[in-house]
């Protein structure tokens, strides 16, 4: 699963805007965006079980997904990217608005071991990520397309490397530690 929050950040990015510029006839992938601290109850008995839990989060995680057998070189460049821990729970200051800190760059739950932290994200992941909390964009020239980076789950689905995908990204700098 490939669901990106850019939680390698100290200060993650406020928002994101995408815009379309040339989108391949042939190639039919949707941007996804979908909420990820919604309707949390039944997932894991709910927030309460999730206060003061973190996660280390690396970019290396994310990579890990997409290549499985990264060459020594490349996965040294991605060790270079500083992890971080951050709550699973992010309660943000000036709104006491709640985000779950969750995404392919959670690599594990501190405290816990590997199969417990993957069971655990697996879980939080599988509740947000359904079809029912899910927008799927198809693009066409054109289309803008805005989200809260600190409260959504995005992705971009594999398009081909010869794909004419053409996509412009301005990201709004955020202001808030996660903490």
């Amino acid at each position: 699963m490939n669901w990106i929050w850019p939680t390698t950040a100290e200060v993650p990015d406020k928002a994101t805007v995408l815009t379309a510029r040339q989108v391949s006839e042939n190639d039919q992938r949707r941007h996804r965006v979908r909420e990820h601290l919604r309707n949390l109850r039944g997932t894991i008995g709910g927030k309460a079980e999730l206060g003061g839990v973190r996660a280390v989060h690396s970019f290396a995680a994310a990579q890990l997904l997409v290549y499985l057998d990264p060459d020594p070189k490349e996965r040294a460049a991605w060790d270079r990217t500083p992890s971080r821990v951050h709550p699973l729970v992010w309660t943000r200051g000036g709104s006491g608005k709640k985000s779950m800190v969750l995404g392919s760059t959670a690599e594990r739950i501190v405290g816990k071991s590997e199969d417990e932290s993957k069971e655990l994200l697996g879980r939080l992941l599988e509740w947000p990520t359904q079809d029912r909390f899910t927008l799927r964009h198809r693009w066409r020239v054109g289309d803008l397309v805005i989200w809260d980076n600190t409260g959504m789950l995005h992705r971009a689905c594999p398009y081909g490397e010869q794909s004419a995908r053409l996509m412009l990204r301005t990201s709004l700098v955020g202001e808030e530690v996660v903490q």
